[in-house]
């Protein structure tokens, strides 16, 4: 009886633990609009240490593709911690509510920047899924970026400098994100293998860009 009380704790704490855990390895797409350009940028570089390797203390991070890569190394980055500023520290990201400025120094700001006339606002649109993102309206944020958390494998954002309200299309890297994990098309297999296969969808498995980094 012993064993059984045993086996269901420890099967409820499992399941009760914050996510994402230092078992998942989740990825989002990503990627910055600029509506002066009606364009998206380059994905960013990861920074680098004097030795060349990839700055990623906590295992939130991206290898130049567009994609936020999330296997938390430490507590800290699990749960409530995974959270949009370690991603922003690993690329030299720096932005406030109204200001964003990259590693390489340019800088994107609200003050006196217009697109079609109107005012800008700095803000990221977040898709919980990214295969969808075509057919769904995404949550907008317009303050505190820094603690936007990552709550799901899948989910998609675009920062943008764009007025409130305009058409802002979602990340152009979702295509690689659907490459690195097919099995975001039919989210049925990830949960039972031997689920019936959708519009000849056969699931797949994670093949990252340039893992050795991390």
């Amino acid at each position: 009886m012993l064993g059984l009380v045993l086996v269901v704790f420890a099967a409820s704490t499992r399941d009760s633990a914050p996510t994402p855990t230092l078992q998942d390895h989740w990825h989002d797409a990503y990627a910055i609009y600029d509506c002066e350009t009606s364009s998206f940028l380059e994905p960013l570089p990861a920074l680098r240490d004097s030795q060349g390797n990839s700055y990623d203390p906590d295992g939130i991070h991206s290898h130049e593709d567009g994609l936020i890569h999330i296997h938390p190394f430490t507590s800290e980055a699990t749960g409530k911690g995974a959270e949009m500023q370690v991603f922003f520290e690993t690329v030299g990201i720096e932005m406030t509510d109204d200001t964003l400025t990259l590693a390489d120094g340019r800088t994107f700001t609200e003050d006196g920047t217009t697109c079609d006339d109107q005012p800008v606002t700095l803000q990221v649109l977040r898709w919980t899924s990214a295969v969808d993102a075509d057919t769904t309206e995404p949550e907008v944020i317009t303050e505190d970026f820094a603690s936007i958390q990552f709550l799901n494998e899948g989910e998609a954002f675009t920062i943008a400098l764009a007025p409130l309200g305009a058409d802002i299309p979602p990340p152009d890297t979702i295509p690689r994100l659907i490459t690195v994990n097919p099995d975001l098309l039919n989210p049925t297999l990830q949960d039972d293998p031997d689920a019936p296969v959708v519009d000849g969808d056969t699931g797949g498995t994670d093949t990252p860009v340039d893992e050795n980094a991390g």
